[in-house]
């Protein structure tokens, strides 16, 4: 007896670990963002940045193309919680970084592996680096106020000077310049002795220095405030003149071998300079983010700008003309939605992102978005936090305004598109409504609270709102809202809440009375069915995903009566912010700081959401693609269509779909389906052999009519795919 239930235990062990191990996800390689803290450029063209206040995703990435991909180096050497601030080169293409809280590191091997060198350095923070002629090198600190020496590559440190280093710059002469909050210091003698330069100069940070035939140099001016635009000198920095950009703050200043200049600054993107300084031209085309922290640019003239705020980092071949956002690939995901083509769009904080076939992401803005959301015409809104809504007909090509909806007083916390075709907006004052399509705004209160960060609608357009720790329901847009749930801890949170069908209703939280509720019955009775501290949810059908205020996700297929966590392919200390199914049955995770990740296969088959409710017309990509030698075809009839066929008999819900494959001269190939469906999702399956005849390599169409006969000029939805035949 003892030993069949040793087989049998070991049997049930062995389903249990392959089922957990089958749910596994990949990364999409983004969205482009991240913090960068400085930017370091190789003897043999590689280029690094160093990335803090991105939780798991810190470190130091490396990119060997001109900035078009970039890898994460090894972090084998540092805790998951230190930030990357300072990184400078030397001619030995010895890589030094600071961090904000273990000091200073050195790579000599460019970037593979990491020793701490703090001999002698007493602060804890590394802000920026500079290397003389003389093997010399030189570090500061801008928040503990250290200036410090080494003089034999970091091994150890000397002391030099109580000064708070914003930017540090060594002229050909070995002099040592020190931009601090307050003022410019200048050093002829390695540190022993320094000079304040401030003869014409304002009180105000000193953030960068520029330094152009030895004599000549370039102060930019401000941090985060009290900016003053360019100083200028030509005397080694014993007067000072405004040079142009007034009351901006320039973080950074970069020449090219012309002798042509440029400036980031921390509104404005960035300016070029082609007269030494006196006129300056903006140049914003494709830079979306126009917090510009950091500027480089290497022997091939490729300028690199990089960003503080999630922005990531953007790049320019033309001398600025054109920017094209590169990097890095650990945006935050705040929301994502997928079109009726099929395309997948997120918002972030540096812009809605699309992504491409190739695996690529384009940024195409705005920046500091907060929510995105379409409507059934395919119209994109984009909302930003404290600088209104925009819209696109384009997917993105192009955006447009819309009418404020109370002023840059008002923050948009979320979005959501409602069963009548009105677009709800949650402000920190209550919930805003058009139904003009951004013409004009109507504030909903009716009874609610004020800070409403997420809203629910069911798909019997049952709307929840999230709004000052508490939980409120309403049957229409119209009526009044009701309280259902006290003490619940919404603030700043986006994706607490999810409903669904049938009157399933679910929410997560933390700190006091943390885990994840359920309701049956519209929110009406509520039962707690995990203890688990979750910072987002998601669901589809009887499918729950929440995102834990750990690691990893607790994922359920039977509305949470049971629970299995998941970590495997997703990044490692980043929290599951944000979470959504798509209508195939793949999950995507959005990991903080860590980018987006997609479940390898779906989690539902076609049986699992062949009786819930279909919203959108979708024809999806055959799979396999390419295939031999069959394929599988998924399209979804909407419940509600939007223009009803006259072709439906009265009452009658069914539609004629056809679905044939030609080849490429447009000769039919197959019909697939030519019947009257119902709504719902179906998937049906193509054998590279019709018959008798065995088809050839090459590329195939395939096409989803729904509505009436061909014939017919009347169609509810046409859409063509191509697929690929390859034996």
């Amino acid at each position: 007896m003892k030993f069949l239930i040793v087989i049998i235990w070991i049997i049930i062990s062995f389903l249990y670990y392959t089922f957990s191990q089958s749910i596994s996800f990949q990364s999409l390689d983004g969205p482009n963002g991240g913090n960068v803290g400085d930017i370091a450029l190789s003897s043999r063209g590689d280029i690094f940045v160093s990335v803090y206040y991105n939780a798991g995703a810190n470190g130091v990435y490396m990119s060997t193309d001109n900035g078009i991909s970039w890898d994460r180096m090894p972090t084998d050497n540092f805790s998951w919680w230190i930030d990357f601030f300072g990184l400078g080169i030397n001619s030995e293409d010895h890589l030094f970084l600071g961090t904000n809280g273990a000091g200073i590191y050195r790579s000599t091997d460019y970037g593979l592996s990491w020793s701490s060198i703090n001999n002698g350095f007493t602060s804890s923070e590394g802000w920026v680096f500079a290397f003389d002629n003389n093997a010399n090198t030189y570090v500061g600190d801008g928040d503990h106020a250290g200036l410090y020496k080494s003089t034999n590559n970091g091994d150890s440190w000397t002391f030099l000077k109580r000064l708070q280093t914003l930017s540090l710059t060594i002229d050909c002469s070995n002099s040592v310049y020190v931009g601090t909050w307050d003022s410019l210091y200048k050093s002829t003698d390695y540190g022993l002795t320094w000079t304040t330069l401030s003869n014409g100069l304002p009180s105000a940070p000193v953030s960068s220095i520029l330094i152009k035939n030895c004599t000549e140099i370039f102060l930019g001016t401000g941090y985060l405030w009290n900016g003053h635009g360019v100083y200028y000198s030509d005397n080694g920095g014993d007067s000072w003149i405004q040079r142009g950009l007034n009351d901006q703050v320039v973080y950074s200043l970069v020449m090219d071998t012309s002798g042509i200049i440029f400036a980031g600054t921390m509104k404005n993107g960035v300016y070029r300079s082609s007269d030494n300084g006196k006129t300056w031209e903006l140049l914003n085309n494709g830079l979306i983010n126009k917090n510009i922290y950091r500027l480089k640019i290497n022997h091939q003239n490729v300028l690199i700008a990089a960003s503080e705020t999630d922005g990531g980092i953007f790049r320019s071949t033309d001398l600025g003309n054109t920017w094209q956002n590169v990097g890095l690939p650990i945006g935050t995901v705040k929301t994502a939605l997928i079109s009726s083509d099929n395309k997948l769009f997120v918002s972030t904080y540096g812009g809605m992102q699309k992504f491409n076939n190739d695996d690529s992401w384009t940024n195409l803005g705005p920046p500091l978005l907060s929510d995105i959301v379409i409507d059934e015409e395919n119209i994109l809104y984009a909302g930003t936090y404290r600088n209104g809504i925009f819209k696109s007909t384009n997917f993105g090509t192009s955006w447009d305004s819309t009418t404020s909806y109370g002023g840059t007083e008002y923050v948009l916390l979320c979005m959501a598109k409602n069963s009548d075709g009105s677009i709800l907006v949650g402000t920190n004052d209550y919930i805003k409504r058009t139904t003009d399509k951004g013409t004009s705004w109507q504030t909903i209160s009716n009874g609610l609270g004020f800070w409403i960060s997420s809203l629910s609608i069911t798909p019997e357009g049952i709307i929840y709102a999230a709004s000052n720790n508490k939980l409120f329901k309403s049957n229409s847009i119209d009526s009044m809202f009701l309280q259902i749930r006290d003490s619940v801890e919404t603030d700043y949170k986006y994706s607490v809440l999810a409903s669904g069908v049938n009157g399933n209703v679910y929410y997560v939280q933390e700190g006091n009375n943390a885990g994840v509720y359920h309701s049956t019955n519209y929110g009406d009775n509520w039962l707690k069915i995990s203890d688990s501290s979750a910072c987002s949810i998601s669901a589809f059908g009887d499918f729950i995903c929440i995102g834990l205020s750990s690691f990893g996700i607790l994922l359920s297929s039977d509305q949470g009566k049971n629970w299995e966590k998941v970590t495997a392919g997703l990044s490692l200390n980043g929290n599951v912010n944000y979470s959504f199914f798509d209508s195939s049955g793949y999950l995507y995770c959005s990991v903080s700081n860590g980018g987006l990740y997609k479940t390898i296969s779906p989690l539902t088959s076609i049986n699992d959401i062949q009786n819930l409710k279909v919203f959108n017309w979708n024809l999806f990509q055959n799979y396999p693609n390419p295939f031999n030698p069959s394929t599988k075809i998924r399209f979804t009839i909407p419940t509600s269509p939007l223009n009803p066929s006259p072709y439906q008999g009265e009452g009658n819900r069914e539609r004629l779909v056809t679905l044939k494959v030609y080849d490429v001269l447009g000769n039919l190939i197959a019909t697939l389906v030519d019947e009257y469906k119902p709504a719902g999702s179906y998937e049906v399956e193509f054998q590279s052999s019709v018959g008798s005849r065995q088809l050839a390599s090459g590329i195939y169409y395939y096409q989803l009519r729904v509505g009436a006969p061909e014939s017919s000029s009347v169609q509810d939805f046409v859409q063509t795919k191509k697929m690929i035949l390859l034996k």
